[in-house]
This record gives C-alpha cells, structure tokens and sequence, in this order.
C-alpha cells in the first residue's frame, strides 16, 4: 500500500484545518431537514387528495417550509460543497494531479446540493399550492400541489447519483493513496454503487452515506504519497 510523507505546509490553522468539520456540519443539517420533510404528507402512501391537502391545514408548516427553503437548505447544500471540495483537495494534494475520481468528487457534490435545493423548493411550492394563497389570490389546489411534492420526492431520488460520484471518487482514489483504512474505501465502493438504487432498498444506503462522510473528513490523512 502506498504510504504518505508529512507536509510541513500542513496548519491547524488553514483552510483544511476546519472545512474537515464540513462533514459533521452536512450531517447535522441533512438530518434536521430530513426529518422535517419526512414529517409532512407523503406522496407514495396511497393518500386520496383530500387527505393530503387535509395535511397541508395546518399553515404554520407552510410558513416553516418557506423558512426551510431560505435557510436550511442552503446551508446543507454548502455543507455538502464544502465537504466534497474539502476531500477532493486532500485526495489532489495525495496524487499530485486532479484525476477523473478526483474531479467527480466535487461534481458529485454539486449536482446533490443543486437537487436537494430545487426539490426543497418544489415541496414549498406545493405547501403553498394547496392550501391556496395567503392573501386570497387563488383558491386551494391539491393536485397541482400533490404533482409538485411528487416531483420533488422523484428529484430526491435521482440526486441519489450525485452522492453516488462523490463517494465513489473518494473511495476508488484512497484505495491507491492510502489515505484512509481499507475498509473505509470499500465501503465507499460498495454503497457508492448501490446508491442510485436506493429507493429499493430503503433509507439504509442513505444513513450509511451520512455516517460516512464526516468519518472520512475525519479521518483522511493529510500530506503528499511518497515517491
């Protein structure tokens, strides 16, 4: 296994000195919208319309939703950037070169926090759609509002892709480098590849994920593969 020679740049005090919490950070904010997305009406449930928009009475949850979209999911979505960027830049600072696995590590980021943002938006949407317009503007909808919850819950799903790249690159190029134990790198193999059919397999591979991600910002070894 290749084995690694300390960097004397390498600071506490720098830029990978904190954003290797970035993970911890993804973590605590994912799981705090999870469960306040979970707890809202479901869309594969086998609800008639009118028990879904019956969920949608209560109009504090439409005023949270608004404040969910604003502020939590674009923290969790920096987070996640914050996370990839952090990995990507400890596996370039291993290989001395940015490689296919290590640019889709960043890209897979992306594309996640991009999702996450945009199905946040669609269920404010339908929050907002079906128990119709604050000010009387236009009358209540659950089936406009049902469509925009499904597509975001469809949305949710296929982001599964873009946590599939970013674990998979970092898990494919610390299986050369070393920078993290074995079996941390064939976890990310293995759930990598199983992510994008996670919707069958329930929220399993997505905790796995969760767990993951701080563990191996925690845990990546620092410095530059020796010759």
């Amino acid at each position: 296994m290749t084995t690694l020679a300390a960097d004397p740049a390498e600071t506490n005090n720098d830029f990978r000195g904190w954003a290797r919490w970035s993970g911890i950070a993804f973590l605590v904010l994912f799981v705090s919208l999870y469960v306040f997305m979970v707890s809202g009406p479901g869309v594969f449930e086998g609800s008639t319309l009118e028990e879904y928009a019956a969920a949608y009475d209560d109009t504090s949850r439409v005023d949270q939703m608004s404040l969910v979209v604003i502020g939590l999911v674009p923290l969790t979505g920096a987070a996640l950037l914050l996370t990839g960027s952090y990995l990507r830049g400890q596996l370039e600072r291993a290989t001395g070169r940015a490689t296919v696995a290590t640019r889709i590590t960043t890209l897979g980021a992306a594309v996640t926090a991009i999702g996450f943002t945009v199905a946040a938006a669609a269920a404010a949407a339908a929050a907002h759609v079906a128990t119709g317009s604050s000010d009387g503007g236009f009358p209540p909808d659950p089936a406009v509002g049902y469509s925009f919850d499904l597509f975001a819950a469809l949305l949710l799903t296929v982001t599964a892709w873009g946590l599939s790249m970013l674990v998979l690159g970092v898990g494919v190029t610390t299986r050369r480098t070393g920078q993290l134990p074995g079996w941390m790198s064939w976890v990310a193999i293995v759930i990598g590849a199983v992510l994008p059919i996670s919707w069958v397999l329930g929220s399993i591979p997505l905790l796995i994920v969760m767990l993951w991600l701080p563990a191996a910002c925690l845990m990546i070894k620092n410095g530059r593969r020796a010759a």
